[in-house]
């Protein structure tokens, strides 16, 4: 199961702040991170169910195809608010990428999932998407649902 966060401003929490948001949460979490001058840019989260795996991308690192993407299939399933949500994809900063490291898709890993990248859109003004359900505000209100 993949996990994206669509954040539009430039900041990504320090991965001090995602493991103290996660405890908060009563999930412990152990991290290791790779870093640099920016920041993590690969981050690993090693918890009771499992471990999960966030990788960050600036809008300048190649991203561009798979925001186009994503903004055409919101173009197909988003509605009245296509539009909206088109724009905010395409205006991405940062790409952050979720995933349990074994691929696994079970309640735990989706619940995960939505909590963390929920958080993670906060922070970023940004909207997630998890595969297998759609597009979700910061709120964690469904925007898009992926067809059946």
């Amino acid at each position: 199961m993949w996990c994206r966060v669509f954040a539009i401003n430039e900041a990504v929490p320090a991965a001090a702040e995602i493991v103290e948001h996660l405890r908060g949460c009563g999930r412990p979490v152990e991290a290791r991170a790779d870093t640099d001058e920016q920041g993590w840019f690969h981050l690993e989260l090693t918890g009771a169910d499992g471990v999960y795996l966030l990788d960050v991308y600036g809008s300048d690192e190649g991203i561009r195809d798979d925001l186009n993407t994503w903004a055409a299939w919101l173009e197909e399933n988003a509605g009245d608010q296509a539009i909206r949500w088109m724009q905010h994809v395409i205006g991405t900063r940062r790409l952050i990428t979720l995933r349990r490291e074994d691929l696994g898709d079970d309640a735990a890993a989706r619940q995960f999932c939505h909590e963390l990248a929920r958080w993670l859109a906060q922070q970023g003004d940004g909207v997630y998407q998890i595969d297998g359900e759609g597009f979700f505000d910061s709120a964690g209100t469904l925007l898009a649902a992926e067809p059946a």
